[in-house]
């Protein structure tokens, strides 16, 4: 496809990439005065009272036999995506769990390739691969423990969230991407609340500013603005093409990792972290 008509896009993935890999680090930030199930809860609410309305305004109302699926979407990123990846993170490093996310474009692709049926190119296979290294190699950092609880429950938060995104693609095809985001988001919370509620009863609201603001920047700009942005791109690229881009996100982790946790950067890192941008351009 020619580049003009995906730059568009491109961008908006590459900005959604960007605020993503913030939240990280946001989310990181508010673990100790918040437990990980109010982080999300907090995070989504925030999200669905800024998306909501534009999509009530916009007029556009879901259909009868497409609620099972926006259920099925909402379901997926929030009480399973967010819960096992936000838990996953309380028990690692955010560098050495942004690099679980890097394995994003190899399950794309495997999923776009045995479940829309997608021609994958060999270059396009190679340049997959070289992300996949790049990510790699960033997982080589010496002198840090293996946290097998947190790399593992952000691993399978990984593969739900790839479903969702496949699920996610045909919705597209019908709603704007907005309107899929809030509604997306308004299901989402109706099967993430019972759980919350169950495990920590109701949230508590005396919170310091910083961890309001954190928490506020989560919702707004990192989760409403992210997915408007984020379903924008899937919308009008493939499956495959998205992998690429998501590997983004573990990048900005890594980087700011670094930058405000002071966590270790080594050489190995680095030219991971170099690998995936390289290939992300490529693309």
């Amino acid at each position: 496809m020619p580049i003009r008509k995906n730059l568009l896009p491109i961008s908006s993935l590459l900005l959604s990439c960007l605020l993503f890999g913030v939240s990280i680090i946001l989310a990181k930030l508010t673990f100790g005065p918040v437990t990980v199930t109010y982080v999300v809860f907090w995070r989504f609410i925030f999200a669905s009272l800024c998306l909501l309305p534009s999509a009530l305004v916009s007029r556009v109302r879901v259909q009868r036999q497409d609620m099972p699926r926006f259920f099925l979407v909402g379901l997926l990123e929030l009480p399973l995506t967010y819960l096992l990846q936000f838990t996953g993170f309380a028990h690692t490093s955010a560098t050495h769990g942004a690099f679980i996310l890097g394995l994003a474009p190899c399950v794309y692709a495997v999923a776009a390739f045995f479940v829309n049926k997608e021609v994958l190119r060999p270059s396009r296979w190679l340049i997959v691969a070289v992300s996949a290294v790049g990510a790699g190699l960033i997982a080589g950092q010496s002198g840090q423990a293996s946290y097998w609880l947190g790399d593992g429950l952000i691993l399978l938060s990984l593969l739900t969230s790839v479903v969702s995104v496949l699920l996610s693609q045909q919705l597209l095809e019908h709603y704007p991407p907005l309107v899929t985001t809030a509604y997306s988001f308004g299901f989402g919370l109706l099967t993430l609340l019972p759980v919350v509620f169950y495990l920590g009863g109701a949230p508590s609201l005396h919170l310091s500013a910083l961890v309001w603001a954190s928490l506020l920047g989560q919702g707004v700009l990192c989760t409403g603005l992210a997915y408007c942005l984020w379903n924008f791109g899937i919308s009008r690229l493939v499956a495959s093409q998205v992998g690429i881009y998501a590997n983004l996100e573990p990048v900005v982790g890594v980087a700011l990792g670094v930058i405000v946790l002071k966590e270790v950067l080594n050489p190995s890192t680095l030219i991971g972290g170099l690998l995936v941008i390289g290939a992300a351009i490529f693309v």
